[in-house]
């Protein structure tokens, strides 16, 4: 029986299960880790902020009330990364071709997922491109004085692209705000100012203070006064622009990303074929062999872990004729 088990300890390749065992933690804690960030993010707020702009609205501010929301997302992508490399961890470590299987499914669902959104990018990228356009100039730039965490991914996208409003007409697509339109009955203290983060120099008085009134009052001045001041372009072009600029680089990295998913889930796919063979190897040779003791028995059914009803009842059928 000793001989019988080390015929077939090399069956699943051991360098094959640590390596996804490792991969599998890794990401575990990873997800573990966002939960955790998430969780720290929504105790820092009320109850109410969170909740009342998805239960008083059914329209797409309150679904962008939760896209933007940090401790929302960040809670959500954190549980499914900690589901998807907890099964891919125990799967792995006891052998489970259910979990594994599970895992891998998962894994090309998730791929799938993206490659159909790339493709969809790039076969309507002009019609794509404007519908982001007007998404943020009627959603997002609306709604930026009445949430902080939309203002913050605003102001962040802002001051990294060096740009300022949405498409083409950059700064002047702030008019579509009620606090920045400069249109003379409007009662705002802040109209036709702009958002710091459209500012050239937000640090322009002290280079450790954001001056956060750069840009007050600014669309009052002239066309070139203005954009000596603000940045001219919008954010959706800068970026459609930098794509053009890097596709190449961008190609490149999209198609090695592809390349190790793939890799990946052939890994995966590895596995899962060496333990059902070793499952199918362990009951031919269970078949096979006319002796077996109450020690051999026990060995047997701890190796096997979780065997199928088959191989469950060859070892009863055995151990019943001691």
């Amino acid at each position: 029986m000793e001989k019988l088990s080390k015929n077939l300890s090399g069956v699943v390749s051991p360098a094959l299960r640590w390596t996804i065992f490792a991969m599998n933690v890794v990401f575990w804690l990873v997800g573990l880790l966002t939960i955790l960030i998430g969780i720290w993010a929504f105790v820092q707020k009320t109850q109410k902020q969170i909740l009342l702009p998805i239960i008083e609205s059914r329209t797409i501010q309150g679904v962008l009330d939760v896209v933007t929301d940090i401790a929302i997302v960040f809670s959500i992508l954190g549980f499914v990364v900690f589901s998807l490399s907890f099964a891919g961890c125990v799967g792995t470590l006891r052998q489970n071709i259910g979990l594994l299987r599970f895992f891998r499914y998962v894994l090309i669902i998730i791929l799938g997922l993206q490659i159909i959104a790339i493709v969809c990018l790039i076969i309507f990228a002009s019609v794509s491109v404007k519908y982001i356009q007007e998404f943020v100039k009627k959603t997002a730039i609306v709604q930026y004085t009445e949430d902080i965490d939309l203002q913050n991914i605003i102001d962040f996208i802002q001051l990294s692209l060096k740009c300022c409003g949405a498409g083409e007409d950059s700064y002047n697509d702030w008019n579509g705000n009620r606090y920045f339109n400069c249109t003379e009955d409007n009662p705002s203290t802040e109209r036709c100012s702009l958002p710091f983060s459209c500012c050239m120099a937000p640090n322009d008085i002290d280079a450790d203070i954001i001056n956060t009134k750069c840009a007050y009052k600014v669309l009052k001045e002239t066309t070139a006064q203005i954009q000596t001041v603000v940045w001219p372009f919008g954010c959706v072009s800068k970026i459609k622009s930098l794509v053009k600029r890097h596709a190449i680089y961008a190609t490149i990295g999209v198609a090695v990303y592809i390349l190790c998913y793939c890799l990946i889930i052939d890994v995966v796919d590895r596995l899962i074929n060496q333990i059902k063979y070793l499952r199918q190897e362990w009951i031919k040779r269970y078949e096979k062999h006319d002796s077996f003791d109450a020690v051999s028995i026990s060995d047997l059914v701890k190796k096997s872990y979780k065997q199928k009803m088959a191989d469950r009842t060859v070892v009863e059928r055995r151990v019943s004729t001691l």
